[in-house]
């Protein structure tokens, strides 16, 4: 196998062997039927929900982090662009860390107050900054 065509002739011979012969076909037509589809039913429209009666623990509303979060830009007269972003006014620390406070203590997802990963999702912080905010306002409560 010195030539050229030896080793296409071996290569095609052992591609044959492994793959199978290969038969060459015409180029067929296959028709297909347009289905039209069908129209969609309307729903019907649900039924209004009625407020409950009594005292049910299902209904009543968790404290939203948005929410604390803005009633505590308001109560120090900061901004919640300010809380998110790396500025250190005394102001914006000492706000970033009672709102962060009352998330942790305030909102419950599941049941389970929500986590400091959570919670620094939301702001776009470490966890362990979280934490460590939580704990500093701890201390000076």
């Amino acid at each position: 196998m010195n030539t050229l065509a030896e080793w296409t002739a071996h290569y095609a011979k052992v591609k044959r062997r492994l793959y199978g012969a290969t038969e060459r076909r015409k180029s067929e037509v296959i028709i297909v039927p347009i289905i039209e589809p069908e129209p969609i039913a309307e729903e019907p429209e649900p039924e209004p929900i009625e407020p409950p009666t009594e005292l049910d623990l299902a209904h009543v509303i968790i404290p939203h982090w948005r929410i604390i979060t803005d009633e505590v830009c308001a109560k120090y007269g900061v901004t919640f662009a300010e809380i998110v972003s790396h500025r250190k006014p005394t102001p914006v620390i000492n706000a970033r860390r009672e709102a962060w406070w009352r998330i942790r203590h305030e909102v419950l997802i599941n049941g389970r107050p929500i986590s400091y990963p959570e919670i620094g999702r939301r702001f776009g912080k470490d966890h362990t900054t979280i934490l460590h905010s939580v704990q500093m306002y701890e201390r000076r409560r």
